[in-house]
């Protein structure tokens, strides 16, 4: 073989082992890119997830020790006092119950709204209108509290029935203290919000009532929408979803998104149903 033939197939496989060593180096530099950008916005999205417990949980916390109060639990004690004398308990709250759901919605008897001007009532909508008047937006939507026979007792509006007993918040906050609900729409308030339940006891530990807040979505998608925008990856966007896979925020676009839509047969909820995963602790 002449050496010019040689030089030429040395070229080659020169070129050939440069051209491999590039290609092969090329891929661990995107695998490594994509491992960085998965980590960090698996670590970002823990951030999220992390404050939003953190901003629920004080809230939480505010009414769990506003339900050591007195004047609420002597407001709550007194409406136990006024239906152990009635004869007939259960028929008086059916009695009050139609009549309170039979009327329009935007209708408030003389009967509501004596519930609605007593004085722990009052109370309930001076806490309400604390957080409105600081964050410029409904925090909470409505605070009402009831006596352990699962009637109003106190409210800061009309709700939609007078009777609670029969509500699964109601149940579970008697029976463990505390109930958080899954976020959906809430009736009585007019806005999407998540239910917080809470067991009221009288200095005894004995069970009297329970209150119910409910707390408005908006500051979950505030503290989204605070975090998830990057200069560095322009095109990362984060999810939130509840336990059975409906929108609940976006940060992307918003184009052909909605609300509560149904996303539960996409790949990355798919891959949160295993042992290993980790969903939103508020789901």
């Amino acid at each position: 073989m002449k050496i010019s033939q040689k030089l030429i197939l040395g070229f080659i496989a020169v070129a050939a082992l440069v051209a491999l060593i590039g290609y092969f180096s090329i891929d661990i530099s995107q695998g490594a890119l994509q491992k960085h950008i998965g980590e960090n916005s698996v670590s970002l999205a823990s951030e999220i997830i992390d404050k939003i417990d953190r901003d629920i949980y004080r809230k939480i916390e505010t009414f769990e020790e506003y339900s050591k109060d007195l004047t609420l639990q002597k407001s709550i004690l007194q409406s136990n006092q006024e239906f152990e004398k009635l004869d007939d308990i259960d028929s008086y709250i059916a009695a009050r119950n139609e009549e309170w759901i039979s009327v329009p919605k935007d209708v408030v008897t003389p009967f509501m709204q004596e519930l609605i001007d007593g004085r722990l009532s009052a109370e309930l909508r001076e806490k309400i209108n604390f957080y409105e008047h600081k964050y410029g937006y409904r925090v909470f939507g409505e605070a009402f509290a009831t006596n352990k026979y699962g009637v109003n007792a106190a409210l800061t509006g009309k709700t939609s029935d007078y009777k609670q007993d029969d509500e699964i918040w109601w149940q579970k906050a008697k029976e463990n203290g505390l109930f958080i609900r899954d976020v959906k729409y809430d009736e009585s308030a007019d806005i999407y919000s998540t239910d917080i339940a809470i067991r009221v006891e009288d200095p005894n530990g004995d069970f009297i009532g329970v209150m119910k807040v409910v707390l408005n979505i908006e500051e979950v998608i505030n503290i989204m929408e605070s975090i998830a925008p990057s200069e560095q990856y322009e095109n990362r966007y984060f999810k939130l979803v509840n336990k059975n896979g409906r929108l609940i925020h976006f940060t992307g676009e918003k184009k052909n998104i909605s609300f509560f839509k149904d996303i539960s047969n996409q790949e990355f909820f798919e891959g949160m149903k295993g042992d290993d995963a980790h969903p939103p602790s508020l789901s």
